[in-house]
C-alpha cells in the first residue's frame, strides 16, 4: 500500500511582507527575496503518514511526497526525504497553480503511482481555501474525511479516524482508498538532524511534466490582497468611571 502526501510551499509567515497595489507579495526587507516554507498543515500530514508507515503491524510499501509547482519546490521534497519519505515527485510548472489545476495533477500522479491513501493538510496557511484535497477526492471518486486529529488501522484493515466536529470530536471508519485531511492537532513534526538533511540531497527525486486537463478547471479569482487594519493603541484606564466616559465618547452609550 502506498500513502501520498501533497506538499505546498507558502510565503514564510515569519517574514515581513510588503503588498503591492496589484496584490503581489514581496519581502518588506530591502534587497531580500520572499522566503518560502512548506505549508505547516502539510508538514503535519507528512508526519502522520510517516507514523502510520512506521507503526508495528502495518504493511505500507512507501510514503510518497508530491509537490506541484516551479523548480524551488524541490526544497520541500528534499525536506520530506530527510524526514523519512521513500519517494518524492515534483510536477514541474512555471508557477504555483491554483487548487483546481493542482488537484487535477495530483489526482493523475496518484493514479499512476497506484496510491491507496492520500493524507493532506486541511488547508493552506496562506489563503485558507481548503479546496485542493477535496477536489482530489472528487476527481478520484474516493471518500474524504476532513479535520482529522487521530488515525489508525483497525483489525480489518479499515482506517479509524478521530476528527473535529461541532462541539467536540467524533470517530469515523473509512475503507481505502480514501483522502484524509488533517488538523494541526494531529501530530508534532519530528526534528530532522543534519545527517538526514545531507543524505536527502543525494536521494532520487522524480520530475514529471504536468498532465494538462482537456478542460481547464475554473479557478477562484483573487481580486485583491489587503493588509489587516492596524489596531489602535491600547489605553490604560484607572477607574470604571473613566471607562464609562470613554465608551460615551465613542458613541457606545
Amino acid at each position: 500500500m502506498k500513502i501520498a502526501v501533497p506538499l505546498k510551499r507558502i510565503p514564510d509567515p515569519y517574514t515581513p511582507l510588503s503588498i503591492a497595489s496589484d496584490g503581489t507579495l514581496s519581502s518588506a526587507i530591502p534587497g531580500e527575496e520572499l522566503a518560502y516554507v512548506v505549508n505547516p498543515f502539510d508538514e503535519v500530514a507528512l508526519e502522520a503518514a510517516l507514523q502510520l508507515f512506521e507503526h508495528p503491524g502495518t504493511q505500507e510499501d512507501s510514503v510518497i511526497a508530491i509537490a506541484v509547482g516551479p523548480d524551488p519546490c524541490e526544497k520541500l521534497l528534499r525536506a520530506a526525504l530527510a524526514m523519512g519519505t521513500q519517494e518524492a515527485i515534483l510536477v514541474e510548472t512555471d508557477d504555483q497553480p491554483g487548487p483546481a489545476v493542482a488537484a487535477a495533477m495530483i489526482a493523475v500522479v496518484c493514479r499512476q503511482e497506484q496510491v491507496n491513501l492520500i493524507i493532506a493538510g486541511k488547508q493552506g496557511a496562506d489563503l485558507d481555501q481548503q479546496q485542493t484535497p477535496l477536489r482530489v477526492a472528487a476527481l478520484l471518486g474516493w471518500p474524504c474525511v476532513s479535520n482529522a486529529i487521530s488515525m489508525d488501522f483497525d483489525s480489518g484493515g479499515e482506517l479509524l479516524i478521530g476528527r473535529i466536529a461541532s462541539g467536540g470530536t467524533e470517530t469515523v471508519r473509512v475503507s481505502l482508498p480514501a483522502v484524509v485531511t488533517v488538523d494541526l492537532q494531529m501530530a508534532e513534526p519530528r526534528f530532522v538532524g543534519l545527517p538526514a538533511i545531507v543524505r536527502a540531497r543525494s536521494k532520487p527525486l522524480k520530475r514529471i511534466q504536468p498532465h494538462v486537463p482537456s478542460v481547464t478547471p475554473q479557478e477562484p479569482q483573487i481580486l485583491g490582497i489587503r493588509p489587516a487594519p492596524r489596531r489602535e493603541a491600547c489605553v490604560m484606564l484607572d477607574s470604571v468611571e473613566a471607562l464609562a466616559e470613554q465608551v460615551r465618547k465613542a458613541g457606545g452609550m
